[in-house]
């Protein structure tokens, strides 16, 4: 697709500062009638006169062609929630070729290669070939990470590329990204909140202690899920852990509050126990994951709730809003794969209480073909 404007900006740009195709090719140093051809997208100008065309209208190149390699922050979210409401709806390949031209496009606009790199590893699973597909968002984590100057840009890179090497099953590529040393958390939230305050401006400051322990709250619940699959074969403290996770989880009321935070607590829970054969609470578990994905989930959207009432604002100002990373379509049929075919509950497939949670989760894939 031809998306270079110059013949449209050099017309204007002359009508603008008042002068005729032949004071133009005076100056430039070509024919006037090179000039008409050029305004009527008969020809292009020589790329050598470009910086002199540029010059006289007092404008960059990238201007002059019509070309911006940049976009804003609302651009690349828009292009976000397109590309992830397609790949719903169209062929994977279709959506991966026109991805790909966008990518082409903007190689240098890092926000957005940055944010696709999330959109490819949010949604590979679906693709013909998937360790393709996250080999490609792993070159556009590397781009970023090599050719960046900002800083926070370059720290996303490294995260993604982490996340991308275990996912390929590379864990040493990941560990040599990363600094062994565990620090302690960042102060800055709680030095800008404390700011607030000593300038009289409590609400800021309410909000950013909001922000902050609504952000703490869900990774401690969710790395809690992980951490307690580590003691699959220390039955007490296994217990102990989920059991304080899921008090933590009602007290706050994450399962309404933040579900997709909820579930993979209910889900780590309900592996644990039916590898340690405790099979009645292994189906409770299942069943309340079940729930939640079908009572809870959908329309998804990150919110706040009486407690944490001052977030809102902050939610829909994240890189692709307060909406879902992923296709909902994708979500229904992770929701069920991750039960179905999960060969830790193999073994409960002649249980009925353990048909009727995966015809279930089938409903809610079918709901939405």
């Amino acid at each position: 697709m031809n998306e270079i404007h110059l013949a449209k900006c050099i017309a204007k740009k002359r009508r603008e500062m008042n002068i005729t195709q032949e004071e133009l090719a005076s100056y430039i140093g070509v024919s006037k009638a090179a000039v008409s051809k050029w305004e009527l997208e008969n020809s292009l100008p020589d790329i050598t006169l470009l910086p002199r065309l540029a010059s006289y209208f007092n404008i960059s190149i990238d201007e002059l062609i019509g070309y911006e390699p940049q976009m804003t922050k609302e651009e690349i979210r828009r292009q976000y929630l397109y590309f992830k409401g397609i790949l719903g709806t169209k062929p994977y390949l279709e959506v991966q070729m026109e991805l790909d031209e966008k990518i082409k496009k903007y190689y240098s606009c890092f926000p957005f290669l940055l944010q696709m790199t999330v959109l490819l590893l949010n949604h590979y699973d679906a693709a013909e070939k998937p360790e393709d597909v996250l080999m490609w968002a792993l070159n556009l984590a590397r781009r970023v990470k090599n050719e960046s100057k900002d800083i926070n840009d370059v720290k996303a890179a490294v995260n993604l590329e982490v996340m991308l090497d275990l996912v390929l099953g590379k864990p040493k590529d990941a560990l040599e990204l990363l600094d062994e040393s565990v620090r302690p958390l960042s102060q800055e939230t709680e030095s800008l909140a404390q700011v607030y305050q000593m300038l009289g401006e409590k609400e800021k400051a309410k909000r950013v202690y909001q922000i902050s322990i609504y952000q703490h709250l869900l990774t401690l619940v969710a790395e809690a899920a992980q951490y307690s699959m580590l003691y699959e074969d220390d039955k007490e403290k296994s217990t102990e852990i989920l059991k304080r996770s899921l008090q933590i989880a009602d007290i706050f009321q994450v399962s309404k509050l933040q579900p997709n935070a909820i579930v993979p607590v209910y889900y780590s829970a309900a592996i644990l126990y039916c590898i340690q054969g405790e099979i009645d609470k292994s189906i409770e578990m299942m069943e309340k994951y079940t729930n939640t994905c079908l009572e809870s989930f959908f329309p998804f959207s990150l919110h706040g709730d009486d407690y944490f009432n001052l977030i809102d604002d902050w939610l829909l100002e994240l890189d692709i809003g307060n909406g879902a990373p992923q296709n909902e379509k994708f979500i229904r049929k992770s929701m069920l794969s991750a039960v179905k075919d999960n060969p830790a509950f193999h073994g409960l497939r002649d249980d009925a209480r353990y048909k009727s949670i995966i015809g279930r989760l089938e409903a809610l894939v079918k709901e939405r073909g």
